[in-house]
């Protein structure tokens, strides 16, 4: 679907999946939108069903969202479990204002902009060893936002893991005494980074010929099993 509205995607129309939205600044260009995106829906044999079609209006659910001519907000129907949510009935549980301004917070979401690819953009992110997440900003008004939880495991685990592992552990303690003895490496709180990635034990082994030339260039007197066997690779392809 994607592939069949490219041209005009963006430009007045939004597709996901099989739901497409057509949008316009007024009721003719409406009109001569609805028309593109019909004529090529009928010219590859697709067919929409009437039920679920929505013509010529100011506001329109898509995607869980209500979007207006103000701008995007939220689905009230999507927010009615949050909304009924219980109050808190014991000491143990959240204390009644939190617990109240989180409510408020969740069901009264600011309206999002439509976004303006002719004004500038601005993106302001913010990150924690939990997760990540950023606000897409037009004339210091939302238009997306976006966050994303890390892995499961957390970073404490990887470092203790690191630890134990006596190549890995000679690393982190001559790093420690050193930030610039092992080449590419960076010890940051209690992530050991290899040219700004994070490392875990697993890469030891599959981390490629870069990692371990550097490893190997450190002349630390442990090395695993699996730096054995790439240093025998890396003089090979080095011809020595």
């Amino acid at each position: 679907m994607n592939d069949l509205f490219r041209p005009h995607l963006r430009r007045f129309v939004l597709v996901f999946f099989d739901d497409i939205l057509v949008y316009s600044p007024n009721q003719l260009l409406h009109q001569q939108h609805l028309q593109t995106a019909l004529q090529l829906l009928q010219e590859q044999s697709f067919y929409v069903k009437l039920s679920k079609c929505y013509f010529g209006q100011s506001q329109v659910p898509f995607l869980g969202h209500v979007i207006t001519v103000a701008g995007v907000q939220v689905d009230q129907d999507k927010i009615s479990a949050i909304v009924s949510w219980p109050i808190p009935v014991n000491v143990k549980d959240v204390p009644l204002a939190a617990f109240e301004t989180l409510k408020q917070a969740l069901i009264s979401a600011p309206v999002l902009r439509l976004l303006d690819f002719n004004m500038p953009f601005i993106v302001e992110c913010d990150a924690s060893y939990e997760g990540v997440g950023a606000i897409l900003i037009q004339e210091d008004h939302p238009v997306a936002y976006y966050s994303k939880a890390f892995c499961t495991f957390h970073i404490a685990d990887i470092y203790a893991g690191l630890l134990v592992d006596p190549y890995t552990n000679q690393i982190i303690v001559a790093l420690k005494q050193d930030p610039n003895v092992v080449p590419g490496y960076a010890l940051i709180d209690q992530a050991l980074l290899f040219k700004g990635k994070l490392v875990v034990k697993e890469m030891m082994l599959t981390g490629g010929l870069e990692m371990i030339e550097a490893l190997l260039s450190c002349g630390l007197k442990e090395e695993p099993i699996g730096a054995k066997i790439l240093e025998k690779k890396v003089t090979r392809e080095k011809g020595y």
